[in-house]
């Protein structure tokens, strides 16, 4: 079965759950049958695991994993024209980099061996994400007039937000990603419904 499939990824504060929440409901009007893959971070959070300064390589491993099932069962879905999310494993990866730097900085060399395995397995993992399931992921550069707000999920510390955006706007560059989304969300929620209703057309899952 044919689906659309696009991913936002981005710092956590970005806009980007509102962007594709604003986008589901306007194709849901339209009759398209639409998921959100859920982000993992709450539930591997609740498991006791850290997901932000400091997490470890089994937190992002995990996250991972659990994204990865999330998106193979969504697309075994025969219900369902359009899958999109508001992050991909580009955001563990992130996270996980940001987290190399941090423990560099401690001599922490065994937490650092752990890090360089969980980031060699996500590497390969988003490889296999990029050529067989998405069709395309858009990067959400962080707004400069409106840092993170709090959430009870990740941290609002200006300094690391961007420090996870770059982490993370440099896995796009490693693995060739030049979609970007506007600063705006408003202005991003027209232009991920429109690169949605693209592929839709494109697709032949238009009614």
């Amino acid at each position: 079965m044919s689906q659309v499939r696009i991913a936002l990824t981005g710092a956590h504060g970005t806009g980007k759950t509102y962007i594709v929440t604003k986008v589901k409901e306007r194709l849901e009007v339209e009759g398209l049958r639409v998921a959100l893959i859920e982000s993992p971070t709450r539930y591997v959070k609740s498991l006791g695991f850290t997901i932000n300064q400091d997490s470890s390589y089994a937190a992002q491993l995990l996250s991972g994993t659990i994204r990865t099932e999330r998106q193979l069962l969504a697309a075994s879905r025969e219900d369902i024209d359009v899958v999109l999310a508001d992050r991909c494993l580009a955001d563990e990866l992130g996270y996980n980099i940001a987290n190399v730097t941090r423990y560099h900085r401690k001599g922490n060399l065994k937490g650092l061996q752990h890090l360089h395995y969980a980031d060699a397995l996500l590497r390969e993992f988003f490889a296999a994400d990029i050529a067989g399931y998405w069709d395309e992921i858009l990067f959400q550069p962080p707004h400069p007039d409106f840092p993170p707000e709090e959430d009870g999920d990740r941290p609002t510390e200006v300094d690391y937000w961007h420090e996870i955006s770059g982490a993370i706007k440099q896995i796009c560059e490693d693995f060739e990603i030049t979609g970007r989304m506007p600063l705006d969300r408003d202005e991003g929620v027209d232009v991920l419904y429109d690169k949605v209703d693209y592929l839709v057309v494109k697709k032949g899952l238009s009614s």
